[in-house]
C-alpha cells in the first residue's frame, strides 16, 4: 500500500502536525515535514499543505483509492489501504505518535495499524513495513543518507528503497560542491526542482510528523575552563 505514492502523499497532506505535538508532546515541539525544517538548506516549497483532510481525500480518488462499499476503507485493484506502522515498544512517545497517527487516518478511509516491536523486530520488518524512526542531526549529511539511492537498505537510512537518480545527482553536487553556500541550492533542489524531488510534493518516501524542543540544564558551578 505505501509503496503508491498517492498513499505517501495523502498522509502528509492529511496529518494534522500540531495535534500530535499536543498529543506527544504536550505542547513541547513543532509540526515537521522534513528532516531539515527551519534549517539553512531546507527547501519549504517541497511541503504540502497539511491537516487538510479534503485535499488528502482528491489525492486518493484522483489515484483510483476508493470506498467502494461504504465500510470507511479504500480499495484499489482489489487491495485496501491497510498498513501496518511499527514503533519501538519502548518508546512512549513514538507509541503516541503511532496511535494519533492511526486515529487520523480513518478520516480518509486509511486503516493503519500501531505494532510495537523490539529493535530486533524491527530490523526483520523495516523493508516491508512502514516504521516510526526518529532523525534530528544538525547536518545535511543525513538528508542525503535518508534518500541516496546508495543508502537504500542500509542498516536505518532509506529502509523503503527510494531512489531517484534526479535526486541522487542533486545530493551528489552537493557533495561535491565547493563550499557550503554553493551546496545549499542542490541541498533544496533535491527536496522539490519544482518537477521532482523526495519531499512531500514530490515522491514523499517519508511522512514527518514533529519536531521535539530539547531542554539543557548546566550546573551554575560548572568549569568552563
Amino acid at each position: 500500500v505505501t509503496a503508491d505514492p498517492a498513499i505517501r502523499r495523502a498522509l502528509n497532506q492529511l496529518l494534522d502536525r500540531k495535534a500530535l505535538v499536543d498529543l506527544a508532546l504536550d505542547g513541547h515541539g513543532r509540526p515537521a515535514h522534513g528532516p531539515a525544517d527551519g534549517l539553512p538548506w531546507d527547501q519549504p516549497a517541497a511541503a504540502l499543505p497539511y491537516a487538510d483532510p479534503i485535499a488528502a481525500a482528491v489525492t486518493l480518488e484522483t489515484a483510483g483509492w476508493i470506498d467502494r462499499d461504504g465500510d470507511g476503507l479504500r480499495e484499489k485493484d482489489g487491495r485496501e489501504a491497510r498498513f501496518t506502522l511499527v514503533y519501538p515498544a519502548s518508546d512512549s512517545l513514538r507509541q503516541a505518535l503511532a496511535l494519533g497517527v492511526a486515529e487520523q487516518a480513518k478520516a480518509v478511509g486509511i486503516a493503519i495499524e500501531p505494532a510495537g516491536k523490539s529493535w530486533d523486530d524491527i530490523d526483520n520488518v523495516m523493508h516491508a513495513d512502514a516504521v516510526l524512526f526518529g532523525w534530528g542531526a544538525h547536518d545535511p549529511s543525513e538528508i542525503y543518507a535518508l534518500h541516496h539511492g546508495d543508502f537504500a537498505g542500509v542498516e536505518y537510512y532509506n529502509p523503503g528503497y527510494y531512489k531517484n537518480p534526479v535526486v541522487d545527482a542533486h545530493l551528489d553536487a552537493a557533495q561535491a560542491a565547493p563550499d557550503f553556500a554553493a551546496a545549499l541550492p542542490e541541498w533544496q533542489a533535491a527536496q522539490w526542482d519544482g518537477r521532482t524531488g523526495f519531499g512531500a510534493r514530490g515522491a514523499a518516501p517519508w511522512a514527518g510528523l514533529v519536531n521535539t524542543d530539547h531542554t539543557y540544564s548546566v550546573r551554575e558551578r560548572r568549569d568552563h575552563s
